[in-house]
């Protein structure tokens, strides 16, 4: 399985000299291959598109692991990406460095493309002068396709309009640059912190302490992804609990510890969740290797298996039970496996595309 994608992996010749956020170089030899840091299957489950740490993209069948669409974008060594199919499946766009590109998933025409973020590639922490790559981090579209909302690593939020091909909103969004916002209405977006319209700039926040149950953000929040179910959202927390928010009223809605400790202690992180089609469950993975199935409904947590890899991206099939995880396996070669979920903390059964 996926003999294929290693096979077109291997073809590229890569040599990249990368300055990471810890400030030491990085130099990728000639026949090194760069990580996978996200995967995402398209909404009718039969395409699956992975990205690395280059800036290559590709997509391929699920039916047979066939090549569909490739691309490449010249980009520093990526710690992170994103990937998002729109809704309907017609569009997959990429964050990739500090871009945000848009295809056409029928013709693989370049559609749109516009900036959101730190165009140097860097972003600086003033106070404490920490450098760290500029990178797109979170995207969502709203329900109808109408609209993409892109969150960077140095918190700015932008709001593109499909309709018109234009940024009609765009600056630094402390609160949703980094979990991400999620499209409510009448340009309204929420991140499950606060509130912000994309088309008035109005800002609402509300007083944590005029709230029954603050949202739980373990120790910050490294991942988020809105339930396709409801108006909540999932965040994975570098304390390695999972939490999920209302994104109206800003409660909290659950917080489940997932990820274990280190045998030092220290505290493994959630690097990334998606949730099933049912809303109900969520798959995630820590920077252990760890893959977990959690029922929302019962804060029940089961692992489904451990990989010698570190894992950046995971992503559950609309139309199964399948996971796909992308990383970096403990040889230094990209990593890309299937996992079906079925029975883990009571998912049922489900047809699945993993041979």
């Amino acid at each position: 399985m996926l003999n294929l994608i290693l096979k077109l992996y291997r073809l590229m010749s890569v040599l990249v000299l990368c300055v990471l956020s810890s400030g030491a170089n990085s130099t990728f030899a000639q026949d090194t291959l760069p990580p996978i840091v996200a995967v995402q299957w398209s909404p009718d489950g039969q395409k699956y598109a992975v990205l690395d740490a280059l800036g290559t993209l590709q997509v391929f069948h699920t039916s047979d692991d066939s090549l569909d669409f490739s691309s490449s974008t010249p980009t520093h060594l990526l710690p992170v990406a994103s990937l998002e199919w729109s809704p309907s499946g017609a569009h997959l766009a990429a964050g990739i460095g500090y871009q945000v590109l848009i295809w056409d998933a029928e013709t693989w025409s370049l559609s749109s493309q516009f900036i959101s973020g730190e165009v140097d590639g860097e972003v600086v922490i003033p106070n404490d002068q920490i450098r760290f790559p500029e990178s797109v981090i979170s995207l969502n579209w709203s329900g109808d396709g109408g609209y993409l909302i892109a969150g960077s690593a140095g918190f700015v939020t932008s709001v593109w309009d499909f309709a018109q091909s234009s940024l009609i909103f765009q600056r630094v969004d402390v609160s949703g640059g980094g979990p991400g916002r999620v499209w409510l209405g009448d340009g309204w977006m929420s991140d499950g912190v606060s509130r912000l319209n994309a088309l008035t700039g109005e800002d609402v926040t509300i007083r944590r302490n005029t709230l029954q149950n603050p949202p739980y953000n373990g120790g910050g929040v490294y991942a988020a992804e809105p339930n396709p179910q409801a108006w909540t959202t999932g965040w994975a927390t570098l304390f390695g609990s999972l939490s999920v928010v209302d994104l109206r009223t800003m409660e909290g809605i659950a917080s489940i510890q997932v990820a274990g400790r280190t045998p030092d202690n220290y505290a493994l992180r959630l690097t990334d969740l998606s949730w099933d089609a049912s809303g109900q469950y969520v798959g995630t993975i820590d920077n252990a290797g760890n893959v977990f199935v959690v029922n929302v409904t019962r804060e029940e947590v089961s692992l489904v298996q451990q990989f010698p890899a570190d894992l950046y991206s995971i992503d559950w099939n609309p139309t199964s039970n399948d996971l796909l995880i992308g990383g970096l396996d403990n040889q230094g070669a990209p990593f890309l496996f299937m996992l079906d979920a079925s029975g883990h903390a009571g998912v049922p059964d489900l047809p699945t595309d993993t041979p």
